[in-house]
């Protein structure tokens, strides 16, 4: 898992050294962050290895609480969602594809891509 606070969860840097991927590269990840995207997200800098393509699904608005079994912090604000969105902007990324997640409550969630 990538994060921190748990002795699971390690780091962006270190899952890629692991993985041995700072040796031929990534070029394509799918991120399941559970709420945690800015804490993921912000682990990528210019200074490392990026992947070419990134996945992930983004709660765009709080849901109501009793229509769901997320954690309050897993929907994100809209003001949230925009940083996240620039913040991949800087590094250089471009979303290449937004799909609805017809599963949950309309308007709540969204799988989004983006290509380097």
């Amino acid at each position: 898992c990538i994060g921190q606070g748990k002795p699971e969860h390690k780091s962006w840097q270190e899952v890629v050294l692991q993985l041995g991927h700072h040796l031929r590269g990534i070029e394509a990840v799918k991120i399941d962050m559970e709420g945690k995207d800015a804490e993921v997200f912000a682990q990528l800098k210019h200074t490392m290895l990026l992947p070419r393509q990134l996945a992930a699904e983004l709660h765009i608005r709080p849901p109501p609480p009793e229509t769901t079994a997320l954690p309050a912090e897993a929907a994100q604000s809209p003001a949230h969602v925009a940083l996240i969105f620039s913040h991949l902007a800087a590094l250089g990324y471009a979303v290449t594809s937004r799909i609805d997640n017809k599963g949950g409550q309309p308007g709540c969630c969204a799988e989004f891509s983006w290509l380097h």
